[in-house]
Order: C-alpha cells, then structure tokens, then sequence
C-alpha cells in the first residue's frame, strides 16, 4: 500500500468505522475486508448482497482518497457476481479474475486461499478448518476449508502454516499503519481440535500460554450444540488464565450445559431476560479475568460466589422450561441473505458485464497468480455461482 494515504487522506476512516460498524455480527466483515483490499491487503472479498449499499458508501470515500493521493492503484471496485454475492477488488488488481463463469477454484484464487477448489461433495472427508478472526469481537472475516490428504507432504504443510501466519501479520500491519484498532488471529480447526477442548478444561492445572493462544476461540463456542453467538464470551487473548483458572472452569462447565441451542428464545423463562442476564454474567467473568481482582483477595471469593449463585439461578429457570429440538432453534451469528433478484435480471447483468469485458476491458480476463496452489477435488471445476431452484 502507499503509505503516504494514511497520514491525510484516510484520517477520517477510524472514525468512520466506529461509527458504521454498530452491530459487528453484520457490519464488520464487509468493511474490513473492504479496508484490507483497498491497502491490497487481500485480492478480493466476497460479499452477501445486503451490504452493498454500507459498502459502496465506503468504496466511495476510499477511492476519492486515493484520487486525491494520486494512488489510483488503490481504488476498489463492487463486482456482481451469482445471485446473491459480489466481490470487492482493486480495479487495477492483476490477480483478480473478472471471468463471469467463475468455478470453485478461481473464486478461492480471488480470496487468496491456499488451497482453492476444495469444495466438499457431500462425503465426509477429513479437512482443516482455518478461520481469521477479529480478536475484540470475535467476528470471522474469512476462513478456508482444506482438505488433510493434500497436506500429506510435509513441506506443503509447512507452507500453509507459514501462509496463513504470514496473512495475520499482514492484515494486523495494515490495521496499525491505518491508525486502526482492530487485530486479526488465525486459527486452525483439526479433526481433533474440538474434542481436545472439554478434556484440556477438565485438568485441575491450566494449559501452556502457547495452548491457549491456539485454543480460547473454541472455549466460547464451536462446541456441539453450544450456542454461537459472539456476544456471550467469557475469555479471550487477554484473560490471565493461570490466575483464574478455577472460575474459567466453573464458567466453562456452566456453558456446556445451559448456553445452548435447545434453550434459545424456547420458552418464556428462556426468553431475553435470561440470556441477558447470561451475557452480563459473562461479560463481567471476561473483565475479572483480565486482572481487574486479585484472585487471593477476600473481594474475588465473594465475586466467585455470587458467580455460582447466579449460574444457580440460571440453571434452575433452565432446567424448568421446556426444551426444543436444536434444530429447530438453531440461530446463526451470520447475516441473512435478502431476496435474490430475478433469474432474468440476474443473466440480463451478467450479459451487460460479459460484453463490457470483451469490448473495453479485455486485459481484465486473464489473472496473473504467483504460485501454481496444491491439487484439488474435481468439484472444484463445478460452477460456483449457478442458479439453483431454490434460491
């Protein structure tokens, strides 16, 4: 990126995402992947239709920033792609591929994954789950699914372990020279990375540092049947784990339990009140355990105290209400996709954006890419933006 943008022409964007992101579950994937193709950062993003109006005002300010720093490398451009979805780039990117019929595999090329086109088939195979996770919020701005049997080699494990930290250290350095808040993580789901969890939380003595690092994502959610809501943590980077060990634990113990799906919004006992009251608890857990009490004083063993008789209370209001099958009350921190446009609208854009690259854009239709990436499935030759039935 030109560096010489953030000392003037970007001054306003920390404000301007403060303001814009007011509901992070929502709002802060789109405009931070937005931010991190702008400093080229990223290839592209892909996006839900729903943000486009938040993004193109965005887009908007960031190119007439450019502009004015004579950086038109920088401006990023909105590109409709499927019913429902649209990628963010740079206008001038090389590596973006502006094809309309795009398979798995160039879509995962624009996102810069390691491993394009491993796209599942409907049978189960083993593969490793990597998430980039905003730290404050807990938010995923990206993730790839990567099948094991292609990291069998030993050197292309080692590259995809020293990508992705490569990828993390490039988004936190964007996010600091664009005077921004926000940090990234990286983390990687194994088959066994979950079943790990419960069993490490068990231990009378706490984990290494470098355990929890990897781990205290998991510890919140991504369990079977635990609720995935980014707004009920209890831990995080900065808990000081060894200090309260005992309280995570009891808090822990306490979510495997009654911070699940069954119990979400199935009952007028398990209604907001409750969770509410829940995320108070957590909240105020998550404070203490970044070292606001000393955990030897008189002071914490009442807090710990009033801790149990809350999880008391809560538990004895679930315990009473009614359970619902999870699959039925199975509630997502991701957005809702509106209604998809017509099938005729839809081919009528593509058509116009097809002949607009023939004609005056002919240099768009063929990405330039630094590696070759690793093997892939078949299925990742199949279509990825194909008009299903019932969308």
């Amino acid at each position: 990126m030109d560096w010489s943008l953030t000392s003037g022409e970007l001054s306003w964007l920390p404000r301007y995402l403060e303001e814009d992101i007011a509901d992070p579950t929502q709002d802060l994937d789109p405009l931070l992947n937005t931010v991190l193709v702008f400093a080229r950062a990223r290839t592209a993003t892909l996006q839900n239709m729903t943000s486009w109006k938040k993004v193109a005002r965005l887009a908007k300010k960031l190119n007439k920033a450019a502009d004015a720093a004579g950086a038109s490398h920088h401006r990023i451009e909105l590109v409709r792609r499927g019913p429902k979805t649209y990628f963010v780039t740079c206008s001038k990117s090389p590596r973006f591929n502006w094809n309309i019929s795009l398979t798995h595999f160039d879509v995962g090329r624009n996102l810069d994954y390691f491993a394009p086109g491993h796209m599942t088939t409907g049978q189960p195979v083993a593969q490793c789950l990597v998430y980039f996770v905003e730290k404050s919020s807990f938010e995923e701005i990206t993730g790839e699914r990567v099948f094991i049997e292609y990291l069998a080699n030993d050197d292309i494990k080692t590259d995809f372990l020293r990508y992705n930290y490569c990828r993390e250290a490039m988004f936190n350095t964007t996010m600091q020279r664009l005077s921004l808040h926000y940090r990234f993580k990286y983390l990687m789901i194994w088959p066994d990375t979950l079943k790990i969890v419960p069993s490490v939380m068990g231990q009378p003595t706490p984990p290494s540092a470098e355990w929890w690092e990897a781990h205290c994502y998991f510890i919140n959610f991504c369990l079977p049947g635990v609720l995935l809501n980014t707004n009920l943590v209890f831990c995080d980077w900065n808990t000081h784990f060894e200090a309260y060990w005992p309280l995570l634990q009891q808090t822990f113990q306490f979510m495997m339990k009654y911070k699940r799906y069954e119990y979400w919004h199935t009952s007028e006992t398990t209604g907001t009140e409750f969770w509410s009251s829940m995320e108070k608890i957590f909240r105020e857990i998550k404070s203490v355990c970044e070292g606001q009490l000393n955990p030897s004083t008189i002071e914490f063993h009442q807090f710990q105290a009033r801790i149990r008789e809350q999880f008391n209370s809560l538990a004895a209001i679930a315990d009473q209400s009614s359970r619902a099958t999870a699959s039925n009350t199975h509630v997502s921190r991701r957005r809702q996709a509106d209604p998809v446009s017509s099938k005729f609208v839809y081919e009528l854009l593509m058509l116009r954006e097809a002949l607009s690259l023939r004609i005056f854009r002919r240099g768009r239709r063929t990405p330039h890419f630094l590696t070759k990436g690793i093997g892939y499935p078949p299925s990742g030759d199949q279509n990825a933006f194909q008009w299903f039935k019932s969308a």
